[in-house]
């Protein structure tokens, strides 16, 4: 993930996963992914509307990723990329919500 320039490590592809054009509306802002597989060792890279880089990854006694914005969201584009420790694809659900009571 050094190629995209934010200082995370792993694996991510070059081009962004998804892009998120946020009207920051609610007290929080969270981004979460979960793999189908408990075994795979998956991570979040966020590259938010300010242009900062922000790297999540085990979380909730998990291995799955969270990223929160917190205690507000920030409006304009996010650009997020679900990476992993090991090169290759792994399936899973990317969940954004703004109600804090959901996490992986």
């Amino acid at each position: 993930m050094s190629y995209l320039g934010g200082g995370c490590t792993g694996w991510a592809s070059t081009n962004p996963d998804f892009r998120l054009d946020y009207d920051a509306s609610s007290l929080a802002l969270r981004f979460y992914f979960i793999a189908d597989s408990s075994a795979d060792d998956t991570t979040l890279i966020i590259h938010d509307p300010h242009g900062n880089w922000v790297c999540g990854d085990d979380s909730y006694g998990t291995r799955n990723p969270t990223v929160d914005y917190y205690p507000f969201g920030l409006n304009g584009v996010y650009d997020i990329w679900i990476g992993s420790y090991n090169q290759g694809t792994f399936p899973g659900v990317f969940y954004v919500t703004e109600i804090w009571l959901y996490h992986p």
